[in-house]
């Protein structure tokens, strides 16, 4: 059973996931990385501008890591955090699609 800092930390995640679906700014690129009850997350947006932006979330606060006008590079900013905290012992993969549901049962 997940603890409930773990849970939280999750639902935020899947939530701003979704939120992603409404909003004009989507990741092209992102992942969820786990070290026991703790979960930090690396992102790939690009803008109206078409400019890009490395967004990586640690303890709930979100930083960007770095923009360029390559998307490429914004991919290489990921993949560089993502292989530094790999090394640190943490597990990540890459997300796909995620939505929030609410509970069938309350009314």
């Amino acid at each position: 059973m997940l603890d409930l800092a773990m849970s939280n930390l999750m639902l935020a995640s899947l939530m701003t996931l979704s939120i992603f679906a409404f909003a004009e700014t989507k990741p092209s690129a992102y992942a969820i990385c786990k070290n026991g009850s703790q979960v930090r997350t690396i992102r790939v947006e690009v803008d109206a501008q078409n400019v890009c932006h490395t967004i990586y979330s640690k303890a709930g606060v979100e930083k960007s890591m770095g923009s360029g006008k390559n998307k490429e590079s914004c991919l290489q900013f990921m993949n560089n955090i993502r292989a530094n905290i790999e090394k640190s012992g943490w597990k990540c993969r890459d997300v796909e699609s995620a939505t929030v549901e609410g509970d069938s049962s309350a009314q």
